[in-house]
């Protein structure tokens, strides 16, 4: 219910509650005359402390179902937050697994060109032994660089 109607009926609710007190009030005066003693005054209210004790009643459970309905709102927002949290973690885990493959690929390039520029350079010489150890690897390292490549398209 929008806000300017729901407030229009609690005015008229709260109207109709003076409308009925007033009325009671000149109907118990009416019918049993004028109360001779302030005992016999108040008792002419009697009937509009069960009203009140009613109404009371009727604003308690219409609290109680607004509370209610905000609580569902709140647990819907909470399983969508919980969504969204696990939408973002796997896309963590696969931006991890393809920075991990990334980086393979680059010290894979780096074994590779790296004995190839030992040995172009005469600087380099006493690596160079060291450097054909690594060439003879690049089979391995060529089929490394294929599968990763795959993966990571």
């Amino acid at each position: 219910m929008n806000r300017p109607r729901a407030f229009l009926l609690w005015m008229l609710a709260i109207a109709a509650v003076f409308v009925f007190w007033v009325g009671v009030t000149l109907l118990a005066v009416s019918y049993f005359g004028q109360p001779t003693t302030a005992g016999q005054f108040g008792d002419t209210f009697g009937a509009i402390g069960a009203l009140f004790t009613g109404l009371s009643l009727v604003g308690i459970v219409y609290a109680l179902i607004l509370e209610r309905k905000d609580l569902q709102a709140t647990l819907e927002e909470i399983r969508l937050q919980r969504e969204v949290q696990q939408l973002s973690a796997e896309a963590l885990e696969r931006q991890i697994d393809m920075m991990q493959k990334q980086a393979r690929v680059q010290a894979l390039t780096t074994l590779i060109q790296t004995p190839l520029e030992i040995d172009a350079s005469t600087f380099l010489d006493r690596y160079k032994p060291a450097a054909r150890q690594t060439r003879d690897k690049f089979g391995d390292y060529l089929e490394e660089l294929e599968r990763l490549r795959e993966d990571l398209e």
